[in-house]
């Protein structure tokens, strides 16, 4: 499982900077923000009873996941239920260096305006 952010553009009526950024397409968008490959995450998901970090899916069923430790059987949406703390965790570390990187950032822009 990958967390990742991607550009966004600005609501209208607000300014979210002078600079003119381009997309991979070579698109330009007035005032618009682009999120570094710094904010791709991935989250190990771990089998909750024995720790395993290897699963096997089956051709009979793609959608049951076995751990290769135990054997346990999961579907995709329990494991990642089982795994809740873990995806929460990186999730707020995330949400952490991404506002403190944009408190630097508007910190930067407003001390050009001066």
């Amino acid at each position: 499982m990958t967390f990742s952010a991607k550009r966004t553009n600005c609501p209208s009526g607000m300014v979210c900077g002078a600079a003119r950024k381009e997309n991979p397409a070579g698109q330009t968008f007035p005032g618009a923000i682009t999120m570094d490959s710094k904010y791709n995450r991935s989250v190990t998901l771990q089998c909750p009873t024995c720790g395993g970090k290897d699963f096997a899916t089956g051709e009979d069923a793609p959608e049951v996941k076995t751990c290769a430790g135990c054997n346990r059987q999961f579907s995709k949406d329990e494991l990642i239920r089982e795994n809740q703390a873990s995806i929460q965790a990186n999730l707020d570390d995330l949400k952490k260096q991404v506002t403190a990187d944009l408190t630097k950032n508007l910190r930067d822009a407003l001390k050009k305006l001066k």
